[in-house]
């Protein structure tokens, strides 16, 4: 797949207008849930399918995962219900710590820990009668462009990958001296001290627009706290360099504006496959990308896209 920049045409400049903060009409949801077996914690997720599909109808399947500490019904919801009405059947959750999912401390960001999420739902959706289990893809916005590349390495149940605006440099978001997080977890551990945490979206942030918007990303249930110590994980976390053992088609989707533009030609151009692509989205910011048409709806299509010619 080349590598392919499209701006939007002059009609769509003056109509960038939210997503529906409802699903899409085509598709049908429920409440799920299922184990992280590594952990022995409960993930709670939601599932779309096509309406009006047959129950008895194997349908290849998505993980879709959002940003870092995001909850399900934020971006992931919007843009699985869209991929849902492509035909397939899709799978939103809560990473454990996060949202109705089990786990102590609450909203521990952690590489390795989300990636055994990932995996734990991949197992969900395969124990599943109505999902073809050889067809499984894993799409990750911005945080989870790399927490799915972390999975999808390690995991060759995954067939596809798709990076929606990858954010891939965790350890910038280094809020406390890395010896006080050290010293934060040892103190929680010991009983000696509480949960401390580090906000990773201040109300003055580039993000602020989406997070602190209750017709866009701000929902009950989320908050930008994230454990201190999550800092210890993101160190040695490195996706750019990940993504070169990749085995499977790779699509990376990024803006013309976003901030994580060249992070995302970094995890296009050291992917270990030739079957890959880089689009560029034109006008959009990265946090347009989470819920502004007509950039999300340029962004299903190339997904829609890819996956029919790969999955």
């Amino acid at each position: 797949m080349a590598n392919i920049t499209i701006s939007a045409d002059a009609e769509n400049k003056a109509n960038v207008t939210p997503v529906t903060t409802q699903m899409d009409t085509e598709v049908v949801s429920e409440k799920v849930s299922f184990m992280n077996n590594d952990y022995s914690l409960k993930i709670v997720g939601i599932l779309f399918r096509p309406k009006g599909t047959p129950s008895d109808t194997k349908l290849p399947a998505i993980v879709v995962c959002g940003p870092m500490a995001s909850i399900k019904e934020q971006t992931q919801s919007k843009y699985a219900s869209k991929l849902a009405a492509l035909g397939y059947t899709t799978l939103v959750f809560d990473f454990t710590t996060f949202g109705e999912s089990e786990g102590e401390p609450r909203r521990y960001e952690n590489p390795d820990r989300k990636a055994s999420n990932i995996k734990a739902a991949v197992t969900y959706l395969i124990s599943r009668d109505d999902v073809d289990s050889s067809r499984i893809a894993g799409v990750g916005i911005c945080g989870s462009g790399s927490y799915m590349a972390h999975a999808t390495v390690q995991d060759p149940r995954i067939k596809l990958l798709v990076s929606i605006v990858p954010f891939t440099v965790m350890d910038s978001f280094m809020v406390v001296p890395f010896e006080q997080a050290v010293k934060d977890r040892e103190a929680y551990e010991a009983g000696t001290g509480e949960v401390k945490y580090i906000n990773l979206m201040p109300e003055n942030s580039i993000g602020a627009p989406y997070y602190y918007n209750d017709q866009r990303g701000h929902l009950h249930g989320w908050s930008p706290d994230v454990v201190s110590w999550s800092e210890e994980s993101w160190v040695d976390f490195k996706p750019t360099e990940e993504i070169k053992n990749l085995k499977v088609p790779y699509l990376v989707i990024t803006s013309e504006n976003a901030f994580t533009r060249q992070m995302a030609v970094e995890m296009f151009n050291n992917a270990g496959v030739t079957n890959k692509g880089l689009y560029t989205v034109g006008l959009a910011s990265h946090f347009d990308m989470y819920d502004q048409d007509p950039y999300v709806k340029v962004a299903i299509q190339q997904i829609g896209i890819f996956l029919k010619d790969n999955l």
